[in-house]
């Protein structure tokens, strides 16, 4: 099934590329790829068979693309995904760091930099990334989300910590404030 699907976007990418005006191009089943991008195929038959949970499949062609082309940003993107997901963290901050090395614009790459890192434990730096992605689209509403869910954590551990002391949170704002 997978393999008839790859085929068929192979095929529909190589007869509509041109035909701006088909009916064809409206069709969200269809993975649209650049004609000039010798790797652009691969790359999207990657993204496909991640997203169809065949990892080791996406591994083999996203592998053959970043060897031919090791810097290219979307395969490392795809790359540290997968990586991601196989819970393999070392190697998906590898891939993901070149992908944004590449095209640090990229929002989304900053977004998936940031999940890597607060998956692998490294929240500070998660809060970071994700900070670089709502800079570069403020509209970024998964970027803002995760930023909000690391904050309410540390508020919770803080609250959780302070009860543990035998603090009450009006002391903590008495001490805070200045003495007169």
């Amino acid at each position: 099934m997978l393999g008839r699907a790859e085929q068929a976007t192979y095929l529909a990418t190589r007869r509509f590329a041109r035909r701006q005006d088909s009916w064809f191009r409206k069709d969200d089943r269809v993975r649209w790829v650049r004609h000039d991008d010798p790797f652009r195929l691969e790359v999207a038959l990657g993204a496909v068979r991640f997203e169809k949970g065949d990892l080791d499949g996406a591994t083999t062609l996203l592998a053959g693309v970043l060897k031919a082309e090791p810097g290219n940003p979307e395969a490392n993107y795809w790359m540290a995904r997968v990586n991601h997901k196989k819970a393999e963290y070392s190697l998906a901050l590898e891939s993901i760091r070149a992908a944004v090395d590449r095209a640090p614009t990229r929002a989304l790459y900053q977004y998936e930099l940031g999940l890597i890192l607060r998956d692998s434990g490294k929240a500070p730096e998660a809060v970071e990334a994700w900070k670089q992605a709502v800079k570069l689209d403020p509209a970024y509403a998964d970027a803002w989300e995760q930023v909000n869910d690391i904050l309410q954590r540390r508020v919770a551990a803080l609250s959780a910590a302070m009860r543990a002391a035998g603090v009450a949170s009006g002391d903590c704002v008495a001490a805070l404030l200045p003495n007169e």
